[in-house]
């Protein structure tokens, strides 16, 4: 299917007036199509603030759609002075700092969680939102994920595959079925530029994975891959071949002590794998960006971390270390509720450092305001199902994501009572905290 058949074969979806509680970030589909987003911007020069994977995601939608961006800001210090989708990235200094500012440049900002930052920043530089600066979201409101493989060979305790006595139904998206899926998504969101192709399951199980991948190459839609890596080789090397834009790989421990907590997990055969992953990268030219998540207890700080970083670095991974915390959100629910929990997840929660129980558990009855932001993000099963939101498991709003808009889903999720209990528990401050948090510890 051509892009100008994508484009005309559906109407843009219509929202309508949809009531958000205050415990959920309000969402709205925009009218902005290619020509009244170029009329707006002008003769100006186009910058992203925000050169993570959905800044990357953005310059590839709006590329699709005629609009080269002129570059990328952003303060991080590892992007500092590096081209990515082919334009330069600046500090916010290198852009702010002339005279006249609103007439010569254009932002979209492109990140999901600090916007409220880059506002006043925006302001203070003499540009206007809504004139001179818009977000992504004004744009493409919601960020997906399809969870192509519905089974995991791992069964980590802080995860549902390991800490649920209750699972969805087990299988595989077909690469025919996803081709459906995502030209459906870019039919409501033309502007979307990225998708994970993971919420639960381990991807690279499914062995459509390289077509599906190809399908989005098509689209000029980033695809973001999660793995485990305790596959057979001949998986890795099916993925890497396909040359997926961003790889993230999971962690916890060195040796004997990544098994406790990637229950079922080999360290040898995951060792091996990463460094047989990013030799893929460098001997098939395969661009990935490879990055290598740590999730940090009570147990693997100290040697094991000083290690895993040595270790990343010399294979060329960005090492992002993470608080280990609990998932799904249910079990969340449930522990703020004084409810029945599984013996994986009590494992769990005496497992985890202090600060991640606080955030799982603290008091937050002074945050009565605070908008969760995961009903931005989405989450299709293999079997077509949508959860409620990215961090749930169970909680079901729609059977057949083919068979129901973008602004119905949701409106369902608004008006649905997942996200009124878990207002209800206070476990939807826990991503707010939780960000914070994971800022912090990259920080320092």
């Amino acid at each position: 299917m051509n892009l100008a058949t994508l484009e005309n074969e559906t109407p843009r979806p219509q929202g309508g007036e949809i009531q958000f509680p205050p415990y959920l970030t309000p969402i709205r589909f925009s009218d902005f199509t290619p020509e009244t987003l170029k009329a707006l911007i002008g003769g100006r020069r186009l910058f992203l603030r925000g050169a993570a994977f959905m800044g990357q995601g953005f310059a590839s939608s709006l590329s699709r759609h005629g609009l080269e961006i002129e570059a990328f800001i952003d303060k991080s210090p590892r992007l500092r002075g590096r081209r990515l989708a082919g334009r330069p990235v600046y500090t916010p200094e290198e852009i702010y700092d002339q005279p006249d500012l609103a007439r010569k440049i254009f932002v979209i900002m492109t990140s999901g969680y600090w916007e409220e930052e880059f506002r006043p920043e925006l302001a203070a530089a003499g540009l206007a939102e809504g004139r001179d600066f818009i977000s992504s979201f004004d744009l493409a409101p919601l960020n997906p994920s399809i969870d192509i493989a519905g089974v995991c060979n791992l069964r980590c305790q802080g995860c549902p595959r390991g800490n649920m006595n209750v699972h969805p139904p087990v299988g595989f998206m077909s690469a025919e079925v996803y081709a459906q899926v995502i030209d459906k998504i870019l039919r409501e969101m033309p502007f979307l530029g990225q998708i994970q192709l993971y919420t639960w399951g381990e991807p690279l199980l499914n062995r459509e994975l390289p077509e599906i991948i190809g399908h989005n190459k098509a689209r000029r839609v980033l695809s973001i891959v999660s793995t485990n890596l305790n596959l057979k080789p001949e998986l890795v090397e099916s993925m890497a071949r396909a040359k997926p834009e961003v790889v993230r790989v999971s962690c916890s421990g060195w040796g004997a002590n990544y098994e406790i907590t990637h229950t079922g997990g080999k360290w040898d055969l995951f060792l091996k794998n990463l460094k047989y992953l990013a030799e893929l990268n460098r001997s098939l030219r395969a661009g990935m960006e490879m990055e290598l998540y740590y999730h940090l207890y009570r147990h693997n700080g100290g040697e094991d971390y000083e290690k895993i970083k040595a270790l990343a670095e010399d294979l060329d991974y960005v090492f992002r270390p993470q608080t280990a915390t609990l998932y799904p959100r249910d079990n969340v629910v449930a522990l703020r509720l004084g409810q029945p929990i599984t013996r994986e997840v009590s494992r769990q929660m005496e497992m985890i450092n202090e600060d991640a129980k606080y955030l799982l558990m603290g008091d937050f009855n002074s945050e009565t305001e605070t908008r969760c932001l995961e009903n931005r993000y989405f989450s299709i099963n293999w079997n077509l199902n949508v959860r409620a939101c990215g961090v749930s498991y169970l909680p079901m709003v729609a059977d057949n994501f083919l068979e129901v808009s973008l602004p119905e889903l949701v409106r369902r999720v608004a008006e649905g009572e997942a996200c009124a209990r878990c207002a209800g528990a206070k476990a939807h401050c826990f991503v707010k905290n939780f960000m914070v948090d994971q800022r912090s510890l990259k920080e320092n």
